[in-house]
């Protein structure tokens, strides 16, 4: 039996959980003056019940792809230095956002950071020659993340308003949703993973007393760790490890059976003719009669 103590731990520790996002939306009546504002609520009310989601029934990782492989040179006799390449992959962020890479990206480790975009047409890499450029030497052991960037896009020119003296004349109309990938000297996935089937299946139902222990707390960072990158002195990779620091979410995408209907088959019924007006006891024989 539940104890008020406990139903009491379980709402502090939802009131502890913060980052809940928007936990309201707009009500729209007739000849209601709607401004940004509330069109802009309406929209993250409904981001945020999905980052809720996949933070609490799916949690954090890499669900598919998104491997780290080393970029060969073009005479195909070994690779380039301080290059790796990140294959297409889904990722779930800290905070429950989506982690799009929809294609093949070429990472350059020194620059420290690089940013995609999930859409194909939308130009996600910024322009070399108006972005600074920061390089870095890497020696030893480099660590590749990525997470979730909002990208704007599509710029429109902005009717002014009275005299248009303060105004911008153009607003991005678009955000799209995107990626960044960086380097850190440290791992961002945390320890404590699921080893065995039974470890998951324990986690996975958990008592009501330990329940509240299992919320998910406030994150400290919004980066995902994909692979550990070992270079020599020359920049040259020698080792990629996708595995001891990669936090993989289960998925049920792949798990899926077919329905098995039994069909009843007659064989016999006694008797086989009836006149109007009997009333006898018929006997049916077959299978998957019940």
């Amino acid at each position: 039996m539940t104890t008020m103590k406990q139903m009491a731990n379980q709402e502090m520790a939802m009131v502890e959980w913060r980052g809940l996002g928007a936990l309201e939306r707009p009500r729209y009546y007739p000849r209601q003056l709607i401004t940004p504002d509330e069109m802009n609520l309406e929209v993250k009310y409904y981001r945020d019940m999905m980052r809720r989601h996949n933070r609490m029934l799916h949690g954090w990782g890499v669900v598919a792809g998104a491997a780290v492989c080393a970029v060969a040179n073009r005479d195909k006799t070994g690779t380039e230095p301080y290059m790796v390449k990140v294959t297409p992959g889904y990722i779930l962020g800290p905070y429950g956002d989506e982690i799009i890479i929809p294609r093949e990206r070429t990472f350059d480790l020194r620059t420290g950071s690089a940013v995609g975009s999930a859409d194909e047409s939308v130009p996600g890499m910024a322009d070399p020659y108006c972005t600074p450029v920061t390089v870095q030497k890497i020696e030893g052991t480099a660590y590749v993340s990525v997470r979730y960037k909002e990208i704007k896009t599509r710029q429109v020119r902005v009717q002014p308003a009275a005299c248009g003296c303060d105004d911008s004349p153009c607003e991005y109309s678009r955000i799209c949703d995107g990626y960044e990938f960086g380097t850190h000297n440290c791992c961002a996935s945390p320890t404590g993973a699921v080893t065995t089937p039974e470890e998951l299946l324990e986690r996975m139902f958990l008592s009501y007393e330990d329940s509240p222990a299992s919320l998910p707390g406030d994150m400290t960072s919004d980066w995902v760790t994909l692979a550990k990158v070992t270079l020599d002195s020359d920049g040259y990779i020698t080792a990629i490890d996708n595995c001891s620091c990669r936090r993989m979410v289960a998925t049920l995408a792949h798990a899926w059976r077919t329905c098995e209907t039994k069909m009843f088959e007659v064989e016999k019924i006694e008797p086989y003719e009836l006149e109007q007006g009997w009333k006898r006891e018929v006997k049916i024989y077959g299978s998957n009669l019940s």
